[in-house]
Formats: structure tokens, C-alpha cells, sequence
């Protein structure tokens, strides 16, 4: 067999039998990934079907009582667990706000006693003030009206205060956790540890009523999730869809340039491609 130098090669304009086998074996593998990737997906949008979070079904059996004030005690907890569920998320700023009043709100009721609501109220105000500072500097410095060293050493005094104050509101509720939390919450230690964040002085000093509408809507879209047997069937540990985007497609993809260097020396060899 002639041995021939010719490496030239054009994708779009293939000028001999070796290029076009060459841009067949690559538009297979560009088909193949591309089929397993976008395929997977398709496949996933028509199996899947919204699935609500326990959370969302509990909060729907109790939010109607609690509007109307005729909630019992178990609800209210219900009501302040399903709520602390989706704060626990990344939220839009005026999704959290309307979450963390009617939270406030409720946790403010269930404390009950007069006396220990003003204490919550003397621990609440300061923390909120803090937070409105932070939020002030931080509007302050995107307008560049003060510098960056000043923004940050500000940023820094304020996130010690706040997280001081936090502290400390933290440990007050802690005498109150068996009222707040609903017993044998799995999460009731993590929903602690995360409640004195969420608080708001505003809810207790200018009470407003709660816009259940709105609270639904928020609840409904961050705790209802498309499910089908491939999310729901776990593989080595794992969910089934996590596996396949995270470690097959991966694999998938070394494995099919593997392919293409072992199909290019075969054709190398079969033409006389040589160096």
C-alpha cells in the first residue's frame, strides 16, 4: 500500500473517501451525545408530573385555620414548620418578606404569654434595626456614595452585631421550641437553629393580615417539583437522573473520545495516513 502524508481534512467539504469516513464517524458521535444529553431530557419532561413536598400538603391542610384564627395549637406548629421548609430555600426578596411576617406572626401567637411576647418584641427590634442598616450600607455602596473600605469595614461591625443579636434571640425561642416546633419533627433542631433568622419586628409592630393568596402561590411553586420512576429510582446511591447527567454523561463522554481515536487510527491505517 502507497503511503500517503495527506492529513488535510475539511468537515463541511470532504475531498477524498478518507475525509468523508472521517466526518461520518464525528457527526455519529456528535448524534450519539447529543441524542443521550437532550434525549434524556425530553424524556424527562414527557414522564414527569408535579409532585408536591410533604411540607406543601401539610400547609395546605392547616393554612385556611390559621387565616381565619381558628387554628389549634398542632396547626400552628404545622403552619410554622411548612413555612420554615421554603425559608430554608433561596427565595425572591419579596417571597421571603411575606413568608417571614406570617412566620413572625404565628410564632408571636404561639408564644401566648404577654410578658414573654414583650421580650421577644425587646430582642426582635434591635436585630431588625441591624439588619435595615446592612441593607443601607449595602444600597449605599452600589451607589457608590461611600467607598469600598468603608462598605466593608461597616458590613463587617453590622454582621457581628446581627449575628450577636441573632444569638441571642436564638436562645430565647430555644424555651419555647416544645410550642413552635411540632414533636418528633426530624428537621426541629435545623428549624431552630434557622427561625431567629427569618424573624421580623414589623410583623408584631405593625400587624397586617396575612395575604394567603399570595403565601400559597409562593408555597406551591417552591415546594412542588417534577418527579417521574427516573428521579424517584436511585442507582448506586444515587437518584437515577443525578447518576446519569453527573457521572454517566461524563463517562459517556471520555468513552466516545476514546471511540473516535481508536476509529481515526483505524482509518490512518486502512489509507496509508503515516507521518
Amino acid at each position: 500500500m502507497e503511503t500517503n502524508n495527506d492529513y488535510n481534512f475539511s468537515i463541511f467539504k470532504p475531498v477524498n473517501e478518507y475525509s468523508r469516513r472521517n466526518r461520518n464517524i464525528i457527526l455519529s458521535i456528535i448524534l450519539i451525545w447529543a441524542l443521550c444529553v437532550f434525549g434524556f431530557q425530553f424524556l424527562l419532561l414527557i414522564l414527569e408530573k408535579p409532585t408536591p413536598e410533604k411540607a406543601l400538603t401539610v400547609y395546605e391542610s392547616v393554612a385556611d385555620h390559621v387565616k381565619s384564627g381558628e387554628a389549634t395549637v398542632e396547626e400552628k406548629q404545622a403552619y410554622t414548620g411548612s413555612l420554615l421548609m421554603v425559608l430554608g430555600k433561596t427565595l425572591k426578596p419579596d417571597a421571603r418578606i411575606k413568608l417571614d411576617n406570617a412566620l413572625t406572626a404565628t410564632v408571636y401567637d404561639l408564644i401566648g404569654d404577654s410578658s414573654e411576647q414583650e421580650i421577644l418584641k425587646e430582642k426582635l427590634i434591635p436585630l431588625s434595626e441591624k439588619r435595615a442598616e446592612l441593607v443601607a450600607l449595602k444600597a449605599a455602596w452600589d451607589e457608590k456614595s461611600i467607598t469600598y473600605v468603608e462598605y466593608k469595614n461597616g458590613s463587617m461591625a453590622l454582621n457581628a452585631q446581627i449575628m450577636s443579636l441573632k444569638d441571642d434571640l436564638g436562645h430565647f425561642l430555644k424555651k419555647f421550641e416544645n410550642r413552635l416546633i411540632p414533636a418528633g419533627d426530624k428537621f426541629g433542631r435545623v428549624k431552630m437553629i434557622w427561625l431567629p433568622l427569618e424573624m421580623r419586628a414589623s410583623a408584631i409592630l405593625d400587624p397586617k393580615p396575612v395575604e394567603k393568596e399570595q403565601i400559597d402561590q409562593i408555597m406551591k411553586l417552591y415546594l412542588t417539583h417534577n418527579q417521574s420512576f427516573l428521579t424517584n429510582y436511585r442507582f448506586l446511591g444515587f437518584p437515577f437522573h443525578y447518576f446519569y447527567t453527573a457521572v454517566f454523561l461524563l463517562v459517556l463522554f471520555v468513552f466516545l473520545c476514546v471511540m473516535y481515536a481508536y476509529r481515526i487510527q483505524h482509518l490512518h491505517r486502512r489509507y496509508g495516513m503515516e507521518e
